[in-house]
């Protein structure tokens, strides 16, 4: 079981005082990130700083090679939701690509259902999995993965989607920035909610890592 490979290690930080305006990359990549806005901190009763996003706030990670991937990566998040999107709009929660260009990596919520969503973008398309459907002020557990031909989505340490996609593809990267909160084209599309504990690993968990996942840090967010 491979434990290696993390990237980005981001809202995570338990007790001490109130984190300030850099976020803090405790990966070895150190891919630090700053507040645009007026983004605020809250601590949860188990100590836990997490990030809190209205219109108008997110978080600039500037562009590095070990945020893009050609296959094998893990996005993991706990993330609590104030309201969702109107149908046929969205609402980004990581963004390192162009949606309209299918490219690069995304995850995201859709107002048509209130689902987490995660795509991947190949130049030709940018298929998704996703979540079961949400419910506000909820905190939820997500891993989204991706090993070359299937993609999944994992909710609350419980496999809820799979794309196959047939043949094995790679992501086509470019060399944006990674945006927390909002999407990259449009500099919109803005998260209303709290995020915590943000890892990117590179390589796929498997179903049993994404249960230890789960249950090692459920604790954190009473859930």
């Amino acid at each position: 079981m491979k434990t290696s490979g993390l990237v980005l290690d981001a809202i995570s930080q338990v007790g001490g005082a109130i984190p300030g305006a850099v976020i803090h990359d405790h990966s070895r990549m150190k891919n630090n990130g700053t507040f645009v806005g007026g983004l605020t901190w809250a601590q949860l009763p188990s100590g836990l700083w997490v990030a809190g996003f209205n219109m108008g706030d997110y978080i600039v990670v500037p562009h590095h090679v070990s945020l893009n991937f050609v296959k094998n990566l893990s996005i993991e998040t706990w993330c609590k939701f104030n309201s969702f999107p109107a149908p046929g709009d969205l609402r980004y929660v990581l963004d390192k690509g162009n949606l309209g260009a299918s490219t690069g990596w995304m995850c995201l919520i859709d107002g048509v259902n209130p689902y987490y969503s995660f795509l991947i973008g190949n130049g030709v398309a940018a298929p998704s999995v996703t979540s079961a459907v949400l419910v506000i002020n909820t905190w939820y557990h997500f891993v989204a993965t991706f090993e070359g031909r299937y993609s999944r989505m994992y909710q609350n340490g419980v496999l809820t989607d799979t794309t196959d996609f047939g043949v094995y593809i790679t992501i086509a990267n470019i060399a944006s920035n990674l945006l927390i909160g909002c999407e990259t084209a449009m500099g919109g599309e803005f998260l209303r909610g709290y995020l915590g504990m943000l890892k990117v690993y590179t390589y796929e968990f498997t179903p049993a890592q994404v249960r230890a996942r789960f249950t090692a840090t459920r604790r954190l967010f009473n859930v």
